[in-house]
């Protein structure tokens, strides 16, 4: 009776992966590799160019040629049985053979020549056809190694008897460096700093541990990713396919969802600056955005009211919010461990968009899409004009602001191309700024065709403005004073100039600020509004005159009196005079200083030159008495001044060929001369002007000339007669 055999549970694990490995080799739906290349009878021809380099090569060497019996089989009786390897070689032993044996043997070198890692997939798996090249026996020589236990790997079975050969089809030996070589490693292993012997060859001859390197080198990472790499280069798929389809799918869905959210956080950046309101707010971490009671900004607080009808935006934050909290709880236990280390703050991997970096990176890159469009629509127009003008902002720097004006497809148009910071003020630092920014965009100065600016020395100076070398560039450059500017500087001298309108628009600042400075004035004016306007209940207040504009002072005195009110019981002026009345009567119960300020402004506005001076820049600033009386002065004679376009010489050219339909009729009208008459009369002077002009200009020549000399002789008798007179003298 035998005795039952016991194993240890490492010896089962082995057997158990034998069987497992042996089975999977055995699957028929298992797609083999095969290394072997698909010709019969002939060994496979590389390129002639690698043909040379073997050539030169084996003449260099002093070694003799040595016949490789390259075993493209993988028949295992080929290999191992000698009897049958004995007489090949026989046979082959002939001149003729050898001959050939020992082209092939040059050419053969050149199969050991690795192809560059950034090779295309189909040079590799050529490379890859040439291969497995392992002689089992050579001519004249002898192999320094087993053949068994190099292009075989033995696996023991449960029979300890019995081992299986797997043959390593990966392993290739060139006889002439004496090394073997992983082929499959040389043509698709990564790239790394430490390359594996097997890549760059392994000397068997010096190698004690030959069979052991194979060993390991079968079980490395690097082996094993280029195994991965060929077999899906066998199956003809890209780079792109080495990655699994789901994470792919994965990826794409993810890029997708973020597109989404980003297009979604464009729109609300645009919508933030079209209204001109902020971006920040006091606390913009994402794990307190569910936290109503705090201000987080205009532009978080719309994406959580957007997220609420959005579900993009919705599963966007929710998760952020979530991943924030846990980053968060992370961070304060990591602070709270007395023996760990914090490194440094930051969000790390999370990556929520709603960062201030990430929305200035935004609101940057939008930027410089809209500044393109509006140099592209510049370049297009091919000329253009220019203004400029600075003022300091909360930080107290000079910030200048350039625009320009351009027409394109009979449009006008005017963009505000750049806001930059101004360190030099002076005409010729404003010009290297301004020349410096058009530079960097692209932009050729010399179609500059018009500038506008301000009163200011260092912008219109003849001599050392800005506008003195704009004019270096090109000359015909048009300065205009700007009219808005113009106009306000007329309209603020206006109320200054004399004594009844700076009394007038004194008294109106000192009405409104009497009314808003304090809250029991407030309430009775606020009683007297409700009776008299009860269309609504707001609260209608005087305006202050601001500093530089004079529409202040326009709206500031509309706000107390007008002229044109259909109902005259509740005017503004009224209303204005019965608080003062109230406010300095007997029942009241304000102080003596209240009164009697009241009291003055009274009798100031019960003046009647006040009340002249008041209408008279009440019309001065009506914008649609100035519309009317450009109407009046120029639309209402639109057509007079069509007919005096056919009076202008420059025009006679074409008046040569024929007038123009409805041409002259307002002529005729006022002069009661037929149309027909002026128009054959225009045509003839418009041909003869050429030849008058030219009469002419030679008539005033000669003139001229006579002229000259007639003063010459004058001149002359006037000196004679003056030395005439010295010789009498003397």
């Amino acid at each position: 009776m035998h005795k039952r055999k016991y194993q240890c549970d490492a010896d089962k694990r082995k057997a158990k992966q034998k069987e497992e490995l042996k089975k999977c080799a055995n699957d028929q739906r298992q797609k083999k590799l095969c290394f072997i290349p698909q010709t019969e009878g002939r060994a496979t021809v590389p390129p002639k160019s690698l043909v040379n380099d073997c050539a030169n090569y084996s003449e260099s060497s002093n070694k003799p040629n040595i016949s490789v019996i390259n075993l493209n089989e993988s028949n295992d009786n080929n290999i191992l049985d000698k009897d049958k390897s004995v007489q090949y070689s026989k046979e082959n032993c002939a001149d003729n053979n050898i001959q050939q044996s020992a082209s092939f043997n040059l050419s053969s070198l050149a199969f050991f020549i690795r192809p560059p890692c950034n090779e295309t997939v189909e040079v590799k798996l050529a490379f890859l056809k040439n291969h497995p090249i392992q002689p089992s026996v050579l001519i004249n020589d002898k192999l320094s190694f087993d053949p068994n236990k190099v292009y075989y790997q033995n696996i023991e079975t449960t029979d300890d008897q019995n081992q299986d050969k797997i043959p390593r089809k990966w392993l290739s030996y060139c006889s002439y460096t004496k090394k073997i070589y992983c082929t499959t490693c040389m043509a698709f292993s990564p790239i790394r700093e430490k390359i594996s012997n097997l890549i760059s060859g392994l000397n068997v001859t010096n190698s004690k541990n030959t069979y052991n390197t194979l060993k390991i080198h079968e079980l490395s990472q690097t082996h094993r990713e280029a195994v991965s790499a060929l077999l899906r280069a066998n199956l003809k798929k890209s780079i792109d396919n080495c990655i699994d389809f789901n994470l792919k799918e994965i990826h794409s869905k993810e890029v997708e969802h973020s597109r989404l959210v980003i297009k979604r956080l464009i729109d609300i950046v645009l919508f933030i600056g079209r209204q001109g309101i902020s971006f920040r707010g006091k606390d913009e971490a994402a794990y307190s955005l569910e936290d109503k009671s705090v201000n987080h900004g205009n532009f978080l607080e719309l994406v959580m009211l957007l997220k609420d009808y959005d579900v993009v935006l919705n599963e966007h934050v929710k998760k952020c919010i979530e991943l924030s909290k846990k980053r968060k709880e992370k961070a304060m236990k990591e602070m709270n461990n007395k023996f760990s280390q914090v490194h440094g703050h930051g969000r790390g991997s999370l990556v929520t968009f709603l960062s201030k970096t990430f929305i200035n990176k935004l609101i940057l890159a939008i930027g410089q899409i809209m500044q393109e469009s509006i140099v592209n629509a510049i370049k297009q127009a091919q000329i253009f004009s220019i203004l400029v003008d600075s003022t300091q902002d909360v930080a107290v720097l000079d910030q200048l602001a350039i625009c320009v004006r351009y027409t394109l497809k009979n449009n006008i148009y005017e963009k505000l191309l750049k806001l930059t910071i101004a360190h030099d003020s002076t005409g010729i630092g404003l010009f290297n700024l301004i020349a410096s920014e058009f530079s960097k965009l692209n932009i050729d100065m010399s179609k500059i065709v018009g500038c506008s600016f301000d009163g200011a020395a260092n912008m219109k100076g003849a001599y050392n403005g800005l506008q003195y070398h704009l004019k270096s560039i090109n000359p015909l450059c048009i300065y205009t004073h700007c009219y808005g500017h113009a106009l306000n500087l007329i309209m603020v001298d206006s109320t200054e100039c004399c004594q009844n309108a700076e009394m007038l628009f004194g008294l109106v600042q000192q009405s409104a600020t009497f009314l808003s400075d304090s809250h029991k004035r407030i309430k009775v004016w606020s009683d007297l509004t409700k009776k008299t306007h009860k269309c609504h209940d707001k609260l209608r207040k005087l305006n202050l005159i601001g500093a530089t504009r004079w529409w202040s002072k326009d709206k500031a005195l509309n706000s107390i009196i007008q002229f044109y009110e259909p109902n005259i019981e509740n005017s503004r002026f009224l209303l204005f005079i019965h608080f003062l009345l109230q406010i300095i009567s007997k029942d009241s119960k304000f102080d003596t200083k209240t009164k009697f300020t009241a009291r003055n402004l009274l009798k100031l506005w019960s003046k009647f030159e006040v009340i002249f001076t008041a209408a008279i820049f009440i019309d001065i600033f009506n914008v649609d008495v100035m519309i009317s009386s450009i109407e009046k002065r120029f639309i209402s004679n639109s057509e007079l001044l069509k007919d005096c376009i056919c009076l202008d010489p420059k025009n006679f050219k074409s008046i040569k060929n024929g007038l123009p339909d409805n041409s002259l009729v307002k002529l005729g009208e006022l002069t009661n001369i037929e149309v027909h008459i002026l128009a054959s009369e225009l045509h003839q002077f418009a041909i003869q002007f050429d030849a008058i002009t030219k009469t002419f200009n030679e008539t005033m020549s000669d003139i001229d000339d006579q002229y000259h000399d007639y003063g010459s002789d004058s001149e002359r008798e006037q000196s004679t007669k003056e030395s005439l007179d010295c010789k009498i003298f003397m």
